[in-house]
């Protein structure tokens, strides 16, 4: 009876390990992606605290092109009296102390042994219209980090938290899972070992004897078919034998 014939398709058991394969898989890609971002912010952010470093995020676009919206600004705390005319700047508003604004130097004057400072935006042609004052340790910039400053804010929030702290731990656990699966798998097929193939029964090779041989063999064969025909004739050769020998 013949079986019907395979669709090529898989079976439900086969598209079920087929989807946990893919869903292990990908999240744990996704959790090992989101691990080197969430290393790579950590390594931005507190590696620049530790030599000392401070870093803010641009929310305005006053500095652009040279800062823009969304970077992380890494600043160096220098003296006042170091600061040049050209440096890129962090200092507080005199009115609002809780807010930090982020110019240029574009003038220094000193009055009375103090130095006071004309600042300016880059995406602006107008200096600001109050001079600033400042005294003891400035952040100048570092360097600025383009839209780090965005993960930033994010991780933050509750979900930029769920995201960038649960899902790696999650997405690695998946691929811990997947890593284990795989040499469980592996090692019941050691276990099993390689299965022993069918033997098949070969004809021996016929050996090619001698032709002297071959011509031996012949001959003892006609000397034993004249013995088989004289047997048959019902003259014995020994019978014979002994009535010649009384003749003579």
């Amino acid at each position: 009876m013949k079986g019907k014939p395979s669709s090529g398709q898989p079976s439900a058991a086969g598209r079920s390990r087929l989807w946990l394969r893919r869903f292990l898989t990908g999240g744990g890609y996704l959790g090992f992606a989101l691990s080197l971002a969430l290393l790579g912010l950590l390594l931005a952010v507190a590696v620049p605290k530790f030599f000392g470093y401070d870093s803010f995020v641009i929310y305005s676009g006053s500095m652009e092109p040279t800062v823009k919206v969304g970077s992380l600004l890494v600043t160096k705390p220098v003296p006042a009296e170091d600061l040049q005319v050209g440096d890129v700047i962090v200092f507080r508003h005199s009115e609002n102390p809780d807010t930090t604004i982020t110019h240029r130097i574009a003038g220094i004057r000193e009055e009375n042994g103090e130095r006071i400072f004309t600042t300016k935006g880059d995406a602006s042609s107008n200096p600001d219209p109050r001079e600033v004052r400042l005294r003891g340790r400035v952040g100048r910039m570092a360097y600025a980090i383009p839209y780090v400053g965005y993960l930033v804010d994010f991780i933050k929030t509750k979900e930029g938290a769920l995201i960038f702290l649960v899902a790696p731990a999650l997405g690695l656990g998946l691929m811990h899972l997947w890593t284990v699966r795989k040499r469980r798998q592996a090692g019941v097929v050691a276990a099993q070992g390689p299965q022993p193939e069918a033997a098949v029964a070969l004809p021996a090779p016929r050996r090619r004897r001698p032709a002297a041989a071959a011509k031996s063999l012949k001959t003892e064969r006609a000397l034993s078919g004249q013995v088989r025909r004289r047997a048959t004739a019902g003259t014995p050769p020994v019978a014979s034998l002994k009535r010649g020998s009384g003749d003579g």
